[in-house]
């Protein structure tokens, strides 16, 4: 278990997006974007605040987003 102090969270935009996608995170989060099979496309370790991820690799779909 891990136990956190003071505000978590996650927000991130746009939706859809092209070549860039903004994460605003409130802790160290390694963010995990899998296409629908599950299958790992990206994978970013990030730190707390504001930061862009760029997507533009990604071939036209949906994606899912895992935070660990």
């Amino acid at each position: 278990m891990t136990e956190t102090a003071g505000p978590t969270f996650c927000k991130f935009y746009p939706n859809s997006v092209d070549d860039l996608l903004i994460v605003r995170a409130g802790f160290n989060v390694e963010l995990q974007i899998c296409n629908a099979p599950r299958k790992v496309k990206l994978l970013y370790h990030l730190v707390l605040g504001l930061q862009s991820v760029a997507v533009s690799s990604l071939e036209t779909g949906l994606y899912v987003i895992t935070i660990l």
